[in-house]
């Protein structure tokens, strides 16, 4: 069984996702977008990846996540617990005509406000 939403994978027994709320389905539709998808962030920061995909949104990029499911099970980070395997980082996945823009937003750093000034909520 798969969440339709997120494409989560659940075992037999299950009805509806746990994180979207929504009913399950046999088995996801192939969606030929997916195969012209280019990877942009790969991550082992659970705290980054909700971050990351915030600006991608933002920008109005259409992304999918893979992989993130193993840091759920890592909430303050993997590095914090001493796990430095990139086997359980999850991988952003942008499609090819937005992966320029999509690295551009996401390998830029934030500048700080100017002096004396703070930063917008």
């Amino acid at each position: 069984m798969f969440c339709p939403d997120c494409r989560a994978e659940y075992r037999t027994g299950f009805d509806r996702c746990s994180d979207c709320d929504v009913p399950l389905v046999a088995s996801l539709p192939t969606n030929e977008v997916e195969t012209d998808l280019v990877q942009v962030l790969e991550t082992t920061d659970s705290g980054f990846l909700p971050m990351a995909c915030s600006v991608l949104e933002a920008a109005g990029i259409p992304h999918i996540v893979r992989g993130d499911e193993a840091l759920k099970l890592f909430p303050l980070g993997m590095a914090a617990r001493g796990v430095t395997s990139r086997v359980l980082g999850a991988r952003v996945l942008v499609p090819r005509e937005h992966a320029e823009e999509a690295r551009s937003l996401l390998e830029t750093p934030a500048e700080p406000p100017p002096e004396g000034q703070s930063e917008p909520c």
